[in-house]
């Protein structure tokens, strides 16, 4: 692998996208969680904004198939999303922890030089952003795909300002680069407050520092060998240790703990003297609190945008968003509502920004709201809690086509299975049974079982555990498909006395 900086060239470069899909989900909760963070959910329609990101970048002609990179807790989400679009990426790394960006940039930039490729660039894009011209969006591309190639320059893009905004880092351009589209990059600058961001927004110089980057992939990893030794020797060993199935690459977990967290402004962009700047237009936004949903939301006349089931009366430029219940508001000016099924947010919106605060009591305060949202994501579908009761439990169970169960048995509860929709394949000891919409399957306390979906459309059903522990030490697995561990079996012994005492770890049981 070349570590020279590229010379001027001509040829048609070979460029991969790389979409960075992390995130802790805590700057737009209760919808957002770590579980589940904004970039996987449908904040203003039927597609996620990692959706968006991937067709973005699938459907720009000068682009290769993209290389995704998700932390393991999301890996299965990403598959979901990505098939539900019916595309295929080049690759997806999967990071058994998250090590910021330079780590997981560096990793996708190796992955992409495997390739061998003359002239290759990596265009890197958060996959949390919203960006509403697409026209714009690879005029610009376009543009500095031309810059990068002959002049050999690490580009970031930078956001032309429309307001003094404090919530953004900013980039103050220097010198004009190859025939003014680009700048040298004069100085990062943190995140200001409102008289400083005022003066940035007046001198006309400065840009908000957009997290996108294009590199000639020669430069960056020669810069890297420069700055940032140890994270680069890290993730060579952790890919080489590694394991790939062909399409998932799964760097080795031991070596890529030791990897110091480190993102790449800080890491190397600050450092080098390679680093030049190209302007964005500024109908883009990375959605970091809810004031930003509000400005991105479709407004009635009164300046309100809503999303899901809400009624308002006599309010005006407010944000109302629910996933729950009927939400209705009146009398209301400049607020942000956000309803779930277990929490519900009321603010200004102009203290939106106070939001991640909040956040952090309420983990000090160890409140599981703040962790995921009810229920549970698995690799083969979710299912969420209805109802619990001191001898039973009741979930909705829904199970992605093509997904299953893992073949398991328990101890201390039966369970009955009504099917809402689609046609599930039951396995219950020897015996193998379909059941549709309407029909119903008992599980006896004991049996070994599984649940598999065949179909094309999701399997939807409601689940009825009864016995004396629900807890998730009594899943025992014996077979996944997905490699999951098996449980291991609990210690015999008298569990009708130990249901209060379990109460929270019932609310939160598994379903395997």
């Amino acid at each position: 692998m070349s570590r020279v900086r590229p010379s001027l060239v001509t040829q048609v470069p070979s460029v991969t996208p790389v979409i960075l899909a992390g995130g802790d989900g805590s700057r737009l909760w209760p919808a957002s969680r770590p579980d589940l963070p904004k970039q996987f959910i449908g904040l203003d329609g039927d597609r996620s904004l990692f959706q968006q990101t991937l067709l973005r970048c699938i459907q720009f002609e000068a682009f290769r198939a993209p290389i995704i990179v998700v932390g393991e807790r999301h890996q299965h989400v990403v598959q979901r999303q990505i098939d539900e679009l019916g595309l295929t990426p080049g690759a997806l790394i999967v990071e058994p922890v998250g090590r910021d960006t330079t780590a997981a940039i560096t990793m996708a930039a190796m992955a992409a030089a495997e390739d061998g490729q003359d002239n290759s660039l990596i265009a890197v894009f958060p996959s949390d952003h919203k960006i509403t011209n697409e026209e714009a969006f690879r005029t610009v591309l376009s543009q500095a795909i031309v810059v990068a190639q002959r002049t050999g320059m690490l580009l970031t893009f930078g956001v032309k300002p429309t307001s003094p905004a404090t919530g953004y880092g900013y980039i103050r351009q220097g010198a004009k680069l190859y025939e003014h589209q680009a700048h040298l990059v004069e100085d990062f600058v943190e995140k200001p407050n409102k008289a400083l961001a005022e003066q940035y927004l007046a001198a006309g110089t400065y840009l908000w520092n957009s997290g996108m980057f294009l590199f000639p992939i020669d430069t960056f990893l020669a810069e890297m060998a420069n700055y940032c030794q140890s994270t680069l020797v890290g993730v060579e060993r952790a890919l080489t240790g590694g394991h790939s199935d062909g399409y998932a690459i799964y760097p080795a977990r031991d070596v890529f703990d030791e990897i110091e967290k480190r993102s790449i402004d800080y890491d190397l962009m600050e450092k080098t003297g390679l680093c030049a700047v190209m302007a964005f237009p500024s109908e883009w936004d990375d959605l970091g609190d809810w004031d930003a949903i509000w400005r991105t939301s479709r407004q009635d006349h009164s300046g309100n945008g809503t999303f899901g089931h809400v009624a308002l009366k006599e309010t005006r430029n407010s944000y109302i968003h629910t996933t729950g219940p009927l939400t209705s508001v009146i009398g209301m000016d400049n607020c942000i509502v956000v309803a779930t099924p277990d929490a519900i947010l009321v603010t200004e919106k102009s203290r939106a920004s106070e939001l991640k605060s909040m956040v952090q009591k309420l983990k000090r305060q160890e409140r599981p709201e703040v962790c995921k949202h009810p229920g549970e994501i698995r690799p083969w579908g979710r299912f969420a809690p209805l109802h619990n009761g001191d001898a039973h439990q009741v979930k909705v169970i829904e199970v992605n086509p093509g997904g299953q169960l893992s073949l398991q048995k328990h101890r201390y509860r039966a369970e009955h299975w009504v099917v809402v929709s689609g046609q599930a394949t039951v396995t219950i000891d020897d015996a193998r049974i379909t059941a549709g919409p309407g029909e119903h399957v008992h599980i006896p306390l004991g049996a070994v079982h599984r649940l598999e979906n065949f179909s094309t459309s999701p399997v939807i059903l409601i689940e009825i555990q009864t016995g004396t522990y629900f807890g998730e030490d009594d899943i025992i697995r014996l077979e996944d498909v997905y490699g999951r561990e098996p449980e291991p079996e609990m210690a015999t012994g008298n569990h009708s006395n130990q249901i209060d005492r379990t109460e929270t770890v019932r609310a939160e049981g598994e379903t395997s």
